[in-house]
């Protein structure tokens, strides 16, 4: 489940792109998305797991392959349907009763 942030369009396309063409490494995807460098992508899809998008696996060259989940669009509309979360209060301040200045320290004596 996302986790506030609204979903970017580039997320999506990294999304739909994994849906489309199946589990993917940074490169086949960016061949998909040759406008976008690979280190943005690499960006979209860090934030993709961490939303709860997709899921990433490690290769046996020490690669990650990103895998999308099947319900993605459903967790992201979930998202956006969700009322707005309630802000804590926030604590009232305390009032400072020492020296706040160098000045209050000639009304010592």
């Amino acid at each position: 489940m996302t986790a506030g942030r609204p979903v970017g369009k580039r997320i999506r396309q990294v999304c739909q792109i994994l849906q489309n063409h199946g589990s993917n490494g940074i490169r086949r995807i960016q061949h998909h998305m040759p406008e976008v460098q690979a280190t943005n992508i690499s960006k979209y899809c860090r934030r993709a797991e961490a939303m709860g998008l997709v899921t990433r696996k490690l290769n046996d060259d020490g690669f990650a392959v990103y895998t999308v989940k099947p319900n993605w669009e459903a967790l992201i509309d979930e998202d956006s349907e969700s009322p707005l979360r309630h802000q804590p209060e926030p604590d009232k301040p305390t009032k400072w009763t020492g020296i706040s200045s160098i000045f209050q320290l000639g009304e010592l004596k």
